[in-house]
């Protein structure tokens, strides 16, 4: 599947290596971890489901291929997701004395 074209995959600051974080509008929807095993495993929504859609995958190409199809699958949901997360953000940017009391969408 292809992926819309405000979704992209990207580097994470610093890091050496493939692209291993699918990003929304600068929020990873998608990140993959290479374990030490070789085997790669990527997670979707981590921000709200910690350990939600943890997949062993036998190679990197084939976790980009699979996530990928979450993402197309689930963007509805992912979009609205990131939507909050860019508000909280805005808000706590315009007003650091808010963080504190200002929840965050999904603690």
């Amino acid at each position: 599947m292809t992926l819309p074209d405000d979704f992209e995959w990207t580097t994470p600051h610093g890091a050496l290596g493939p692209d291993t974080l699918l990003e929304h509008r600068g929020v990873a929807v998608v990140q993959m971890h290479h374990g030490i095993d070789g085997v790669w495993r990527p997670t979707l929504g981590r921000y709200k489901f910690p350990a939600d859609g943890l997949r062993v995958c036998t190679g990197y190409d084939q976790g980009r291929s699979g996530a990928d199809t979450r993402v197309c699958r689930h963007q509805v949901q992912l979009r609205a997701d990131v939507d909050k997360i860019v508000q909280w953000r805005e808000a706590v940017r315009g007003n650091r004395l808010l963080k504190e009391s200002l929840l965050h969408p999904f603690p």
